[in-house]
């Protein structure tokens, strides 16, 4: 059983959350919310993970919280208040977090890399809930968002939609959109891809390595993978989890290999329009 102390964490959630309600000490659940209705309607006991129907309606709860969204959620939109996830999700754009060094200690710093909206953290409280709670949660257990590491950017996250699906056949037919024709061989970085790609098509960047894996072992002799060393690749990390984090946001290959860029051959098109106009 949670303890005592987790027990009261949690509970201050579901108040905050609305999906409870207090009358002094009494407890009830929000019957009135038709969310938290739909919640306990599909709600499933016992097991480890969320289904695709609780983690959409926990997501509604919490990005229409209204400090959730100022701390948090509104710093990824910037037309007016979010009305729901699917807004959240369509109309959000990429934000960025570091560290910042200075003398009166460490600060965070968030700012949306497109409009420049920024949230300057100051105190241990604010990084605990603000990049360890709602970040989390939204990252990691509603799925709300994904997040790369690059070095010049920071940590950069984006709204996504873990349910859309996205085929092989669409993510080949990009790479070869973009493809230098005037060159044998045209490099890609798998961060640019992740940033540019995923953020846009709202995409989780598991999706997008699973593609690449896919194209790679379909297509050997077109598409190259290009490996970083672990160490380089984890150069700026000053523990293991930032380790862990940092190689996030690079392909692993199937001998175990992190790799950082990929070559696609000019030739890789012509074979492509030749094999999907006989099929």
């Amino acid at each position: 059983m949670p303890a005592r102390t987790t027990l009261y964490h949690y509970r201050n959630i579901l108040l905050h959350l609305r999906i409870l309600r207090r009358n002094r000490y009494l407890y009830t659940v929000n019957t009135d919310d038709p969310l938290v209705v739909e919640l306990l309607n599909v709600l499933r006991f016992g097991t480890p993970a969320l289904s695709e129907d609780e983690r959409r309606l926990f997501a509604e709860l919490v990005v229409r919280n209204p400090d959730c969204q100022k701390y948090f959620f509104s710093l990824f939109v910037t037309d007016g208040e979010i009305g729901s996830l699917s807004h959240f999700i369509d109309r959000g754009r990429p934000v960025a977090w570091k560290t910042l060094s200075c003398h009166g200690g460490r600060q965070v710093l968030l700012k949306n890399l497109e409009s420049g909206k920024q949230l300057l953290l100051l105190t241990k409280d604010q990084f605990e809930a603000i990049l360890y709670g709602v970040r989390y949660w939204a990252r990691d257990e509603l799925l709300m968002i994904d997040e790369l590491f690059w070095e010049h950017l920071g940590n950069v996250m984006f709204p996504i939609d873990a349910s859309r699906q996205i085929r092989e056949s669409e993510l080949v037919q990009l790479l070869l959109r973009n493809l230098d024709m005037q060159a044998d061989w045209t490099t890609f970085s798998i961060r640019d891809l992740a940033y540019r790609w995923c953020s846009s098509l709202k995409v989780p960047i598991k999706k997008l390595h699973e593609i690449l894996r896919a194209t790679h072992r379909k297509y050997p002799e077109y598409v190259v993978f290009i490996p970083i060393p672990q160490g380089l690749a984890t150069l700026t990390a000053e523990s293991r989890a930032q380790e862990e984090h940092q190689l996030r946001s690079y392909v692993q290959d199937d001998r175990g290999r992190y790799i950082s860029h990929i070559r696609v051959h000019a030739r890789l098109k012509e074979v492509y329009e030749c094999q999907t106009s006989s099929v």
